[in-house]
């Protein structure tokens, strides 16, 4: 609203005073009349864009303008029925209703992902070769009872993987039928547990693909490039079945980039940290983008938690109606944790989750429709949100619809475990299996 010109200067300065004072009075009577009201949900905002509209500059991207090709579903994510987490060096499981179980028990662990059910876990080794000493990759795929369902040697004809370099990351797809490898020589592999490849990006010194995510439907890759230590990374989404891949968000000309991404289930939206110059590393402001039509949407600042904040960690429910995000500040010796939140995507609604004992958020999974997390009691590491391998932990099952929190597991100040890499507790009443 534009304030009237007059001449008289102290008639101008008195209906400033009433306009003024009309709308507050306004404001003052919409909050009486409707206090419980939530903000419009993202999807509702993106429902409807309008290009160059007041929403700021936070909202609004130039560049990518939208995907070439490729049409998302609707298709949302099964809930999963178990999932994994390292200890240490072992990789361990844990279901809806059972206690902690050892997968496997070896310290040569590189990276491991699963089926959005669980039901199918790949796990990539990296040893030193017994002759050059050069890094040996080791790849293979096992059913939740342990069978191996995949392994790249024992197959009649083998499965190239395109390229010489030890491969660096597995991400499975959703179904658990298809893996993307990625190599540190910058080539990135499709296979199949057939034992078809397809190469996906050559070797190459101008990337680096890391941290993918797929989308529920399968058709996309969305990865961070180049996955480097203290480089900044752009977005990248890549069309399969075609020959398309576009860059979504490009690093900032005073070098912030992007730190995570992940898909929303069900939709054409990617949940995107973006660095800025008011984050701390390895954090910054959580964003949604519609793939789609190339809007982006400002979800929550590192602003609202601290001068000095950042966003470290998201993931989306299985259902694509809930965000969990957590936040760390800088601390006196190393970054210090600043909350746990969930995000309703349909309504709007936030909730700040109360954390007990001052503990710290190190990981984060949707197992069914509950919210798991790993919590530490002191950590000590410069990068926020991490879970080193030494520290004791909990496992915190939280319920997204009230924020409470209920223990499923603890070794925190357990002194006398007799191995402090243990994952299971002979507490819980179950003896630890080798699946």
């Amino acid at each position: 609203m534009s304030l009237p010109h007059c001449d008289n200067q102290a008639r101008t300065v008195a209906r400033c005073v009433s306009l003024l004072a009309a709308l507050l009075l306004l404001t003052l009577t919409a909050c009486e009349e409707d206090q419980g009201a939530v903000p419009p949900s993202a999807a509702q905002r993106f429902s409807t864009p309008v290009p160059g509209d007041s929403n700021g500059e936070a909202d609004v991207e130039t560049g990518f303008t939208g995907l070439v090709s490729g049409a998302f579903t609707t298709e949302t994510l099964p809930a999963a029925e178990r999932i994994y987490y390292p200890d240490g060096g072992d990789l361990w499981q844990i279901s809806e209703t059972g206690a902690p179980e050892l997968v496997t028990g070896t310290r040569t662990i590189a990276s491991f992902s699963s089926s959005a059910n669980g039901h199918r876990l790949a796990v990539l080794t990296v040893e030193p070769g017994e002759d050059s000493g050069q890094e040996q990759s080791r790849l293979s795929v096992v059913g939740s009872d342990g069978e191996v369902l995949f392994d790249p040697d024992d197959m009649e004809a083998g499965v190239r993987l395109e390229d010489s370099s030890p491969v660096e990351s597995v991400s499975m797809s959703p179904s658990g039928d298809v893996l993307s490898v990625t190599h540190q020589s910058g080539a990135m592999t499709l296979l199949t547990l057939d034992g078809d490849s397809d190469q996906l990006m050559p070797p190459s010194l101008e990337h680096r693909p890391g941290r993918i995510s797929w989308s529920a439907d399968e058709q996309f890759i969305a990865f961070l490039d180049p996955w480097l230590p203290d480089e900044p990374s752009s977005l990248r989404v890549m069309v399969l079945g075609e020959d398309e891949v576009q860059t979504v968000v490009e690093p900032s000309p005073d070098g912030h980039g992007v730190v995570r991404a992940k898909w929303i289930p069900g939709t054409p939206y990617l949940v995107v940290i973006r660095e800025s110059g008011s984050t701390i590393s390895h954090g910054g402001n959580l964003f949604l983008i519609d793939i789609d039509t190339g809007r982006q949407e400002l979800l929550m600042s590192s602003g609202e938690i601290a001068p000095v904040a950042g966003i470290v960690d998201v993931v989306p429910s299985p259902d694509g109606e809930w965000l969990a995000a957590t936040g760390y500040v800088p601390g006196d010796e190393y970054p210090e944790f600043a909350g746990l939140w969930l995000i309703n995507l349909e309504s709007g609604l936030r909730i700040s989750v109360a954390l007990e004992n001052d503990f710290s958020v190190t990981d984060m999974w949707w197992l069914d429709d509950q919210l798991l997390v790993r919590v530490i009691d002191d950590p000590r590491t410069s990068l926020p949100g991490t879970y080193t391998g030494r520290e004791d932990f909990a496992l915190l099952e939280i319920d997204p619809a009230t924020g409470g929190s209920s223990e499923r597991y603890s070794r925190i100040d357990d002194s006398q475990d007799d191995d402090e890499n243990d994952g299971g507790d002979d507490d819980n009443g179950d003896d630890d299996e080798d699946d």
